[in-house]
């Protein structure tokens, strides 16, 4: 047995055998946000094409710089572990 339900009259929506239709409001809302999604990648695009990229050269030379940077770093937070680790042995060794 199949049980038959109506929507309740109290209940503002849509029923289906009366389907809620969109309102000319928000047809025109969302052409006018398509409008512009498509106008921001225009822009994105057009400012895109206006960048100076950096030559391969420059590429290369950055890096080089930059792994340069990341091995003296590394070097100074090693002395400066060997440094630390060496006081608290001290610090420690005095306790006992």
């Amino acid at each position: 047995m199949v049980e038959y339900r109506s929507p309740k009259p109290v209940v503002v929506g849509s029923s289906p055998s009366a389907p809620a239709s969109r309102t000319e409001i928000e047809k025109d809302r969302d052409l006018e946000m398509a409008k512009n999604i498509v106008q921001f990648f225009r822009e994105t695009r057009q400012e895109a094409l206006k960048v100076t990229w950096p030559t391969r050269k420059e590429t290369v030379m950055t890096t080089v710089v930059v792994f340069i940077m990341i091995f003296v770093m590394a070097v100074i937070l090693l002395m400066a572990d060997g440094i630390i680790a060496a006081c608290v042995k001290f610090i420690l060794g005095l306790g006992a």
